[in-house]
């Protein structure tokens, strides 16, 4: 009677640890990785229509659009106020981005560039890349990036050029 009390006790803390796994195993693999450096984003299965009419309902707004080459250039736009970086003096930072967007036979190439004028070594164009600390300059540029890509709804693949 003993044996078969601590036999199902090893049974439930089994069941329970193979639960554990299951679940941990399927939260690494759903999670994507993204490779430090990145700086190109590719969204397959999208329109220049689509890709258009997502950039003005993000507020992005556009300042050279050629449907005949595919390609837009937005202008410069602060990332949202969740990303504000406030100093010791209180002043503010914001990190503005510009996409550069190229559609060919439904496939979007994003790449941008950031500056935060009030900083003097950032005044000038950066190329956005994945890189930076969490709330570095670099990582909020990358991040705008990356979420206005995913939200394109396409397959979404990450480069270095």
């Amino acid at each position: 009677m003993r044996n078969a009390y601590f036999r199902s006790l090893n049974l439930t803390r089994m069941k329970s640890y193979l639960i554990f796994l299951t679940f941990f195993a399927c939260i690494a693999l759903r999670a994507q990785d993204i490779p430090r450096k990145v700086n190109t984003i590719i969204v397959t299965g999208v329109s220049f229509q689509q890709v258009a009419t997502v950039l003005a309902d993000s507020n992005y707004f556009i300042d050279r659009k050629d449907p005949d080459v595919g390609s837009i250039v937005t202008l410069a736009r602060p990332v949202d106020q969740s990303a504000v970086q406030i100093m010791k003096n209180n002043s503010r930072r914001l990190t503005r981005v510009v996409f550069y967007i190229r559609v060919k036979d439904s496939v979007a190439t994003i790449t941008g560039r950031y500056n935060v004028p009030e900083l003097d070594y950032l005044k000038e164009y950066t190329a956005i890349a994945n890189t930076g600390m969490k709330k570095s300059f670099d990582n909020i540029a990358w991040e705008a990036m990356n979420t206005f890509a995913l939200s394109l709804g396409g397959t979404v693949a990450y480069l270095i050029k």
